[in-house]
C-alpha cells in the first residue's frame, strides 16, 4: 500500500519547505491585491464603511446620525472598522480591503497548516493558491465574507483545545453576518461527531456571544433582525427578471464563468465533486468549509435570497478547494486500484498505477491552473472600479462642496452616494429607511420620493424605476437639473436634481399618496 501511495506522499521531512513556499507567494499575492483594489469596493458596502464612520466620529452606529436603523447585515465588521480608523486613521474603505485581504490569508493559511498535519499539503496549497488568484472572490473584497470564513475556521482550530474560545469566534462570525449561524452549528455537530458526546462548553459560548450581539442590536436599533432582509425580498418582487430561487445559481454560474476561463464549469464540476475527498481526508477546518459552502448553496435558493456575488464567497472557496482535492484523491484512487488489480494488459509493473495516477493528477491540475490562472490574470488587469462608483463618487462630492450639512439626499444606490456626500439620505430602496418599505411591498419606488421630498435627487441614466416620477409634472414644477456627471461612455452618466426656489403657497406636495402606506400609517 506504501508503493502505491508514495507518488503523492506529503513528507514530514519536507513540512517546513512548503508552508515556507506558501507564505513568501500568499502574502506577495495579497499585497499585490491589497494596492490593486485599494479600498474601491462594490457600492453595497459603503453603507457599512459610513456606520463605521459615523460611530469613529461619535455621531453613533448609524447611517443617518439621530436614525437608529440596523441597515447593515455585517454589524461586526461595522464596529472593527471603526476601531481600525480610530487606531489607525486610514481610510476606511482601505482597512476594509486590507481585512478581507489579510482574513482570506489567514483563512488559507489555516487550512494549508492543517493539510500538512494531515498529509495532503500540497491540495491546501492549490487550494489557497487558487482561492488567492480568484477575481471571482476578489471583487468581493471590502465585504465580511472572508472575515467570516476566518473566524469560523479559527474556532474550528481550537474546537478541541478551547472550545471556550472556539465558540466565541463562532459567535463573533454570526456578528459579521447572519447565516454564519450555519457554520457554527455545524462545527457544533462536527466537534460532537468527534468526541461522542455534545460540545457543551463550545455551544455555551456560542449561543452567549450570538445572544449578546442580537441583545445589543435589540437594545439600540430596536430589533435584531437588519431591514435589509425585508428591503431585498421586496426589491426581488420589482425585479423584472428573477435572481432568487432556482435562479440564483445560474445567476452565479453567469458571473463564474467570467472569472473561471475556458473550463469554467468544468472546474466547478470537479470542485463539486471533490468535496468527497476533502470530507474523507480533510481535517475539522476543511470540513468545516466544505459543509458550511454546501449548506449555504442550498439554503440561499430556498430561501428564495436574490443573488449579491459576495453572498456566495464561502461556496466559492469551497468549490476551489474541492477542486484543488478532487486530481490528488482521483489520482491516488486510479493509483491505488490499477496496482492491486490482478491481471489486465496494461499492468506489467508494480509502479504503473500510481504512475499513471500521478500523470492523470499532473493533467488535471494543469489544466485547472492553467484555465484558472490565465483567465484571473487577464480579469485583474483590467480590473477597475465600476464607472458607475467612479460617478457616484464625483456627484458625491459636488453634492458636498455645494450643499449643508442638512440637505437631504434620495438615491436608489446609497453606498457610495452616502460615504462621501456625508449628507442626509433618504433611500428609496428601503436598506436604511424603514418608511420606504410600504412602498416597495406596494410597487411605487416613487411614492417614497413624493411623500418625502428632499432636497437633492440622483438619477443615473435613464431613471430606471423612477421614470415615470421624472416625466410628471409635479417633478418639473418643483425640481430642476443642476449638475450632471458623465463618464467615459456618454451613455453613463448621473444627474443631479435640487428642489426650487418657489415663492410661498405653491411649494412641495405628493401628487398621490400608495394605499400601502396608508395602511402602514
Amino acid at each position: 500500500m506504501s508503493t502505491v501511495s508514495r507518488p503523492f506522499a506529503f513528507r514530514e521531512s519536507r513540512s517546513r519547505v512548503l508552508p515556507a513556499i506558501a507564505v513568501i507567494l500568499w502574502l506577495a499575492l495579497t499585497i499585490i491585491a491589497i494596492r490593486h483594489f485599494r479600498g474601491l469596493a462594490l457600492d453595497d458596502f459603503f453603507v457599512t464603511y459610513r456606520y463605521a464612520l459615523n460611530l469613529a466620529e461619535g455621531h453613533g452606529f448609524v447611517y443617518n446620525p439621530g436614525e437608529r436603523v440596523l441597515g447593515l447585515t455585517n454589524p461586526g465588521l461595522g464596529l472593527l472598522l471603526a476601531g481600525l480608523y480610530l487606531l489607525t486613521s486610514l481610510e476606511i474603505p482601505w482597512l476594509a480591503t486590507s481585512v478581507f485581504a489579510l482574513a482570506l490569508l489567514g483563512s488559507t493559511a489555516l487550512l494549508l497548516r492543517e493539510g500538512c498535519h494531515r498529509g495532503h499539503g500540497i491540495e491546501s496549497f492549490i487550494g489557497g493558491t487558487l482561492v488567492l488568484i480568484s477575481t471571482y472572490i476578489w471583487i468581493c473584497h471590502g465585504g465580511a465574507g472572508s472575515l467570516v470564513l476566518l473566524l469560523l475556521i479559527g474556532a474550528a482550530t481550537l474546537a478541541r483545545r478551547a472550545p471556550g474560545w472556539a465558540g466565541g469566534l463562532a459567535g463573533l462570525a454570526v456578528w459579521c453576518r447572519p447565516d454564519a449561524l450555519l457554520g457554527v452549528v455545524i462545527l457544533g455537530l462536527l466537534r460532537w461527531r468527534e468526541g461522542r458526546k455534545p460540545p457543551l462548553i463550545y455551544a455555551v459560548s456560542a449561543l452567549f456571544v450570538t445572544t449578546l450581539g442580537a441583545f445589543w442590536a435589540y437594545r439600540y436599533f430596536g430589533t435584531a433582525l437588519p431591514i435589509t432582509l425585508e428591503s431585498k425580498r421586496l426589491l426581488e418582487g420589482l425585479n423584472h427578471r428573477s435572481t432568487g430561487g432556482l435562479d440564483f445559481w445560474s445567476t452565479a454560474q453567469l458571473y463564474w464563468q467570467r472569472h473561471g476561463g475556458i473550463l469554467a464549469l468544468e472546474i466547478a464540476a470537479l470542485g463539486l465533486a471533490g468535496q468527497y475527498f476533502v470530507l474523507r481526508h480533510g481535517g475539522r477546518c476543511a470540513r468545516l468549509l466544505s459543509l458550511y459552502g454546501l449548506a449555504l448553496a442550498i439554503a440561499y435558493p430556498l430561501l428564495g435570497v436574490p443573488f449579491f456575488n459576495w453572498y456566495t464567497v464561502p461556496v466559492a472557496v469551497a468549490i476551489l478547494y474541492g477542486a484543488a482535492y478532487f486530481p490528488m484523491g482521483f489520482g491516488r484512487a486510479l493509483g491505488r486500484w490499477i496496482g492491486e488489480a490482478e491481471g489486465g494488459p496494461w499492468i506489467g509493473r508494480s509502479q504503473d498505477g500510481p504512475r499513471l495516477g500521478f500523470a492523470v493528477t499532473a493533467v488535471l491540475m494543469t489544466l485547472i491552473l492553467f484555465s484558472f490562472g490565465e483567465r484571473n490574470l487577464k480579469v485583474f488587469k483590467s480590473q477597475s472600479w465600476h464607472h458607475r462608483m467612479v460617478l457616484y463618487r464625483q456627484a458625491a462630492e459636488w453634492i458636498h462642496e455645494n450643499s449643508g450639512p442638512q440637505d437631504e439626499v434620495s438615491a436608489l444606490e446609497i453606498g457610495v452616494v452616502g460615504y462621501f456626500s456625508q449628507r442626509p439620505l433618504q433611500d428609496l430602496l428601503g436598506m436604511v429607511t424603514p418608511r420606504a418599505l410600504p412602498f416597495l411591498a406596494n410597487r411605487d419606488v416613487s411614492g417614497i420620493f413624493q411623500t418625502h421630498p428632499t432636497e437633492f435627487l440622483l438619477r443615473y441614466n435613464y431613471g430606471g424605476r423612477l421614470t415615470d416620477l421624472f416625466r410628471t409634472r409635479w417633478f418639473r414644477r418643483n425640481y430642476h437639473l443642476v449638475h450632471s456627471v458623465t463618464g467615459s461612455q456618454e451613455a453613463h452618466i448621473v444627474r443631479i436634481y435640487r428642489r426650487k426656489k418657489i415663492p410661498a403657497g405653491t411649494g412641495l406636495g405628493p401628487n398621490k399618496i400608495p394605499r400601502a402606506a396608508g395602511r402602514s400609517s
